[in-house]
């Protein structure tokens, strides 16, 4: 996949551009277009980007770089944010793979993986379950042990269980 850049800045209408950010992710982009657009004043009441707001010749402006015809071309924040909608931070991996109780005390967790695609991820968990069912015929664990697969979530530095279905 092809990196995407994009340049949020007010247009300079005497003195040059006011440039906000350079930005490689649309996430990172609507955070930093909320923050400018909420204009929070600070300690003193100062308000950074009211100079900029109050001149009819001035927007707030995001511009996405063409590669094609190497030139910034402006795009419409609304498309930008609904293109974020549809990806899912979910279901992208890593995810890790272990035998689990579901009591409090996970420091008998046994890792098995770590799988990046949802193909070997959905086939080392089948393996492990079968494994799992064999080991439970010959050994004896004070809680019930299961096979449990877990994904990591950058965006909000947790993990959250993955169901087996999800890795289709």
């Amino acid at each position: 996949m092809e990196d995407r850049l994009f340049l949020l800045y007010f247009p300079g209408y005497f003195d040059g551009d006011e440039i906000i950010g350079i930005y490689d992710d649309i996430s990172k982009l609507k955070s930093s277009y909320e923050r400018v657009i909420n204009n929070v004043a600070d300690e003193y009441g100062f308000r950074q980007y009211d100079l900029y707001f109050n001149n009819p010749n001035t927007k707030l402006t995001i511009e996405e770089f063409d590669r094609d015809n190497e030139r910034f071309v402006e795009v419409e924040p609304e498309s930008l944010w609904a293109e974020l909608n549809k990806e899912s931070i979910y279901g992208k991996g890593p995810f890790f793979l272990l035998v689990t109780a579901d009591e409090w005390n996970h420091d008998d967790d046994s890792w098995l993986g770590i799988y990046v695609s949802k193909k070997e991820a959905r086939e080392a968990y089948d393996r492990a379950v079968v494994w799992l069912n064999e080991e439970q015929k010959y050994m004896h664990y004070s809680t019930a042990q299961r096979v449990a697969m877990f994904e990591y979530i950058a965006v909000d530095d947790r993990f959250r269980e993955v169901d087996r279905n999800e890795l289709e």
